[in-house]
């Protein structure tokens, strides 16, 4: 595939995930030798693609699995105007009152246990047992005694363990932290910036706003446990386009004691989501950092750094991709993350709606579902739409887009939609690259491919 800037030429090769310029478009070697993978490779790939898994293919991604979350409950305080689960998608379910038993926690972690004394096991990635909602410190005493449980099995002796609480922060009194603190719990706490951009959003079930509470609590934490605080506590800053940028910018860096580029990760924007005039100041600012990025970089760089990051490594980052990834954006059922809701089914993860169930805490996972989803995803949607798309390399496709009444179909117009998509990114990007190149008076060299390559 070519994609043809205002200067430029450049040539992505199919089945070679790197990106060169088009005079090099013979020497597609180079990738061999600088990336590992060769065309006899990415056609065993393919092959491989193109073959029916096998349960015991099943059994030994999932013997890998590192990440465990446990919806404590699907009961929160928050009605946050954005929220999946508040009614705005038809899928997706509602806020409610159901809660997850301590029996049903239990099994999932015992579950979990045994997955790391697999023999088949080969990762010695961080385990990690997260805790999700709703808010799941409504159900702060069930979050204490699985915790407790926890610690009784030693995971620590598998490598590196910890537990994750994802919150939005408001019920985060000083009896909740000194818990939290005790056990090394690393918090997501939600924050969408100042009082007036958050509260444009989050709000308490009653309608109130709900910044004021959730920033006393995490300056309670600041200054009791800095240690703790430095270490343990993050930011989800969720950006809608009706967010002002600039002001949210502004009020991290102001309060650069809270807040960093180590603690803040702004999220959950999807291109097209994002307003033009929005996108070009996130872009253009970006791009300015990373053209002087041998130079000192502007302090205040980081979080456009890390919101384009979002939207580059999506688009992007293709040499990171597990050779053996099923293409397009999606990972392998249970492989990495498993997501337990209340009534002990398993899901592939937090973001997927509850049409696809891939085992249950009783009978653990149910190889003939996930076998079904893979193959409704290669036969369905890979074999017969993205095997002749020239991005589908790099295409951001998963299961939770392509979910719709209960099935995995191939999302309308994707085709177009999402070939476009990914190919005018690029496009924008390597012109932005380019214009900084003429501002360095290095028009038509190959410094603009070579930065390009380095962000790989």
């Amino acid at each position: 595939m070519e994609i043809n800037t205002k200067r430029n030429s450049y040539y992505i090769p199919k089945d070679i995930n790197i990106i060169l310029p088009n005079e090099l478009k013979k020497l597609e070697s180079i990738a061999e030798k600088n990336y590992g993978i060769n065309k006899k490779e990415a056609n065993g790939i393919i092959k491989n693609l193109k073959c029916e898994i096998s349960n015991f293919g099943i059994i030994k991604n999932v013997a890998d699995l590192k990440h465990l979350i446990l919806e404590i409950t699907q009961s929160c305080n928050f009605r946050c105007l954005y929220c999946i689960y508040g009614g705005l998608y038809e899928s997706e379910r509602l806020h409610n009152p159901v809660r997850m038993k301590f029996e049903i926690a239990k099994k999932a972690v015992d579950n979990l246990y045994e997955q790391c004394c697999s023999r088949y096991r080969t990762t010695k990635d961080k385990i990690v047992i997260g805790f999700y909602g709703g808010e799941p410190l409504i159900e702060f005493e069930l979050v204490k005694k699985i915790i407790k449980y926890v610690n009784q099995l030693n995971f620590n002796k598998f490598g590196e363990f910890r537990f994750l609480l994802t919150t939005n922060g408001f019920l985060l009194n000083p009896e909740i932290v000194d818990f939290l603190v005790k056990e090394n719990v690393k918090l997501d706490i939600s924050l969408d910036g100042p009082e007036k951009e958050h509260n444009k959003f989050r709000l308490t079930a009653n309608g109130s706003g709900s910044w004021r509470k959730v920033i006393q609590n995490a300056i309670y934490i600041y200054k009791n446990y800095p240690q703790y605080y430095s270490v343990n506590v993050g930011y989800n800053t969720v950006i809608h386009p009706d967010h002002d940028l600039e002001i949210i910018e502004k009020y991290f860096y102001k309060y650069e004691e809270l807040f960093n580029e180590d603690n803040v990760n702004p999220y959950n924007f999807k291109l097209d989501d994002i307003n033009e005039k929005n996108y070009e100041i996130l872009l253009k600012k970006y791009i300015n950092q990373i053209r002087v990025r041998d130079k000192k970089l502007d302090k205040s760089g980081w979080f456009y750094q890390k919101l384009v990051y979002g939207v580059r490594s999506k688009f992007f980052n293709t040499l990171s991709r597990n050779k053996m990834s099923n293409f397009t954006g999606t990972c392998f059922p249970g492989g990495e993350r498993l997501f337990v809701d209340p009534n002990g089914k398993y899901h592939i993860c937090e973001k997927i709606n509850e049409n696809f169930p891939i085992g249950d805490v009783d009978q653990g996972f149910d190889i003939k579902a996930i076998k079904k989803i893979i193959t409704d995803w290669r036969g369905n949607i890979i074999k017969n739409k993205c095997w002749e798309c020239e991005v589908y390399y790099i295409c951001t496709e998963c299961y939770v887009q392509s979910q719709k009444n209960g099935i995995l179909q191939f999302t309308e117009n994707c085709e177009e939609e999402q070939k476009n998509r990914v190919i005018n990114t690029f496009k924008n990007y390597l012109n932005h690259l380019e214009e900084e190149d003429a501002k360095e008076n290095q028009i038509n060299s190959c410094n603009t491919i070579d930065s390009f390559m380095e962000l790989l």
